[in-house]
């Protein structure tokens, strides 16, 4: 995509209320009042009628509805509207077109009928009478999503929103983003206090207006509104500005630990020594703690949209399962936004993606997240290495790389993406993010090991990823532009490297990547903290070390290893266990079977499948195993170097 527009705000641009802020050094940065009667369907005059307008009314959003006005400047004649349909960051077709509801169109004073074009539902044709010199638009945006799967989740509660401009506009076909400006304007309710990185021009009463900007900014400026919200300021010494912005389900979800608060001071520092040049002006963690909003998180260039559960600042373990968000999303502001593979550079939002760099996109930033995620002091060392252990026997234990490479995982993203959970193993899923991990440690160990310690891949992000200071860009590269960037760091075969590892279809994933920084795996019978905290923030036990498969709290098979003690004892995923050994299922019974097979031999489990009842006599010897790391004898610990912090602490 074209080069946006420089964003230059001032600080009470990010963030307002209706009332009081609390935060726990300081008060919001700014405070407004937003309340009263508004009529969102009030012609709204702009001085410049090249500019279109986009109204929202987020009133009802807790209802999962929001109600969209828009002026379209257009002349008469055949024109086609289109709904975003690939957004940066989402890598398929995402945009929530079956969400769209209530459509009108109306120019020169006359109802417009509209058709949707045969091949492309996110495409509406229309035929503008004579006289028409602007048009308007108002449709309703039900449960105002941007997900994946279907139905589609809610992005807002009782007590919170993430407004996405994308799900919320239509936009003339051919349009190019960067130079499509759009006045928008938004009603929130009431005493809601929001954030967001547009320019706030005007905020009265009745509604909170923003200064006109590209269409590609304006979707790439999430808002971030709600009841309960608090403010910290990360910014490092000398600038830019770093802010975390978070609106939480209640007043407790927001209690940010002191420690954990330093941490992101600290994530914001190593960022700037990891990268050097920021490819930003400023920048705000928006940050949605609630069970009432897909979590995950994604990335834009001056910004984050994150969402967590609502107790993660209240419990240890979902805060150490949640520890790496916002570091990966930071990450991406070099790696995803300033930098960017050529084939998810396009025309617009409607033309497909080619996602078959995505191993470097979203594999070389989970790594990187990691790594800054130990750094900044989110997690231990230990608690990364026993991250990086999870990871590798994970990714080892993936059936389906037997068949399928690591780049027909990124080439697939678009449709991969929306594959259920069942069968993951054999299928593979998006490997590209954990593999990744695997993938650029090896490679950050070759470089230490080939330049005798005196290069890192710390100097290949500085060099290829900070290439601009002080505002958004976008400049696209290949994979032979890759390669060649990390040969002037370390002279290597770098291609017939990542064809083998990338390319090439590769049985055994980890022990080369642990070799290569000094460690390597092993298993043990007592759970780590981070296999612990994973078990418990995602409900779901991991026996795929010993049993060979995944089960959710309350039973349900997840997946199961092919070959797997379970596979051979013929358990399949979507059985449900009912009882084990016996009795009723419980995780904890479930557990304690496993850890008797040192002396049982096997745990006897009674599943159901489509209300048709059977035992299943699973035989396993070895009781529980938990992937760890140890150290390689004879072998220099760069893993110890790679996650040591490299910027100053406070």
């Amino acid at each position: 995509m074209p080069q946006p527009a420089s964003q230059v705000q001032t600080e009470t641009a990010i963030c307002g209320h209706m009332g009081a802020m609390k935060s726990s050094d300081r008060r919001c940065l700014c405070g407004i009042a937003l309340c009263g009667v508004f009529t969102l369907f009030a012609r709204t005059a702009h001085a410049d009628a090249r500019v279109a307008t986009l109204e929202v009314d987020a009133t009802d959003a807790a209802l999962h509805i929001v109600h969209v006005r828009q002026t379209l400047p257009l002349p008469p004649g055949s024109v086609a509207l289109v709904f975003p349909k690939w957004l940066p960051g989402e890598h398929g077709p995402t945009g929530p077109i079956n969400d769209v509801v209530n459509l009108r169109v109306r120019a020169a004073g006359k109802d417009v009928p509209w058709v949707r074009d045969s091949g492309d539902a996110y495409t509406l044709r229309l035929q503008l009478p004579e006289g028409t010199s602007t048009v308007d638009v108002a449709f309703d945006a039900v449960t105002g999503v941007g997900g994946r799967g279907a139905p589609s989740p809610a992005n807002a509660s009782t007590q919170l929103m993430i407004l996405k401009w994308n799900t919320m506009l239509l936009y003339p076909q051919g349009a190019q983003p960067s130079g499509y400006r759009v006045a928008a304007s938004v009603r929130l309710p009431a005493g809601w206090a929001w954030a967001t990185t547009l320019t706030a021009t005007q905020t009265s009463p009745s509604r909170l207006r923003f200064a006109p900007t590209s269409l590609e900014t304006l979707i790439d400026s999430p808002l971030l509104a709600g009841v309960h919200t608090r403010s910290w300021d990360l910014s490092p010494a000398g600038g830019p500005s770093h802010t975390l912005f978070a609106a939480g389900e209640s007043e407790r979800a927001l209690d940010l630990p002191p420690q954990t608060l330093q941490a992101y001071k600290q994530l914001v520092k190593e960022a700037g020594a990891l990268f050097g040049a920021r490819p930003y002006s400023r920048y705000v963690f928006l940050l949605a703690l609630s069970n009432h909003v897909p979590h995950g998180g994604l990335e834009h260039h001056e910004s984050s949209d994150n969402r967590v559960f609502e107790d993660t600042w209240n419990d240890d373990a979902k805060r150490l399962f949640r520890s790496g968000l916002l570091p990966h999303e930071l990450v991406h502001s070099w790696n995803g936004k300033h930098r960017r593979p050529e084939g998810l550079v396009t025309a617009d939002f409607q033309q497909a993606y080619d996602t078959r760099l995505l191993w470097v996109y979203e594999g070389l930033t989970s790594y990187l997240g990691e790594v800054l995620t130990a750094r900044a002091g989110l997690r231990t060392a230990e608690q990364a290495r026993e991250t990086l252990a999870l990871t590798a026997a994970g990714m080892d234990a993936q059936t389906g790389r037997q068949w399928r490479s690591l780049a027909d995982t990124a080439t697939s993203a678009p449709v991969l993406g929306h594959a259920v959970k069942q069968w993951r193993n054999v299928r593979r899923g998006l490997d590209y993010y954990p593999e990744g991990v695997l993938l650029w440690l090896e490679v950050d160990g070759i470089i230490r090991s080939s330049t005798s310690g005196t290069k890192s891949l710390d100097d290949f992000c500085k060099a290829f990823f900070g290439t601009v200071a002080g505002k958004p860009s976008v400049l696209p590269y290949n994979r032979e532009q890759l390669l060649n960037a990390l040969s002037l760091v370390a002279a290597y075969d770098w291609d017939a490297y990542f064809k083998a590892k990338v390319d090439n279809i590769v049985p055994a994933a980890a022990l080369s990547a642990l070799d290569a920084v000094g460690w390597k795996q092993t298993f043990t019978a007592e759970p780590t903290t981070v296999f612990r905290a994973v078990e418990a923030s995602t409900k779901e036990i991991n026996l795929s070390f010993s049993l060979g498969l995944f089960a959710t709290d309350t039973g349900a098979v997840v997946d199961v290893l092919p070959r797997s003690p379970a596979a051979l004892a013929r358990v399949a995923p979507a059985m449900q266990i009912v009882a084990v050994n016996g009795r009723r299922y419980t995780p904890e019974r479930l557990r304690a079977a496993v850890e008797e097979t040192s002396k049982r031999g096997w745990v006897e489990v009674l599943v159901e499948d489509a209300e048709h009842f059977s035992t299943r006599r699973v035989f396993w010897r070895q009781g529980p195993r938990v992937p760890q790391l140890i150290r390689q004898p004879n072998k220099p610990d760069l893993l110890s170097l790679i996650l040591a912090p490299q910027a100053a602490k406070d």
